[in-house]
């Protein structure tokens, strides 16, 4: 599980590297996140690369909080997406987003003495807004479904950072 995190950090800071040197206006982020499936809160880090003026490349890692079920194993779950942002409405004030992409969800649990890792790939379709606030940050609110066997719907709130 440990291993597997780890590298999905890897890959996600490659993608940050690679992508910052083709975007002209990139953002780096976290945030609170919620889902529906797991019925619980987590982390969430994010970047988003602009390709166009309307399309952005938006990879994200999100953790959520480990429970213990009554009377059941421990479980964690974590999940990395590659989101496409289009930008279909913008004023001094907000922009507006739908989004599509890919999701990677990994849940594990342990229940002495066995554990068990399952993961599952899935698609995401959302909507998302970020709130203009000045030129260094900008605070933001994403809502997205995700269809695969982990079927959730995840809500993403933070701010991303201009660098």
């Amino acid at each position: 599980m440990k291993k597997n995190f780890v590298i999905a950090c890897v890959v996600l800071v490659g993608i940050f590297k690679m992508n910052a040197q083709l975007a002209e206006k990139s953002y780096l982020g976290s945030g609170i996140v919620y889902g529906s499936e797991v019925s619980g809160f987590g982390l969430g880090a994010l970047g988003e690369f602009y390709l166009t003026d309307e399309i952005s490349f938006s990879p994200q890692l999100q953790y959520f909080f480990p429970k213990r079920f009554a009377g059941g194993p421990r479980s964690s779950f974590w999940e990395v997406n590659t989101n496409l942002n289009y930008y279909f409405y913008r004023s001094s004030e907000a922009q507006i987003y739908g989004l599509g992409g890919l999701n990677f969800a990994n849940v594990s649990g342990t229940s002495n003495p066995f554990s068990s890792i399952n993961a599952k790939l899935g698609l995401n379709l959302g909507v998302g807004a970020n709130f203009e606030i000045n030129e260094s940050f900008t605070p933001f609110a994403e809502a997205r479904y995700v269809l695969s066997s982990y079927d959730q719907i995840v809500l993403f709130l933070g701010v991303k950072f201009n660098y």
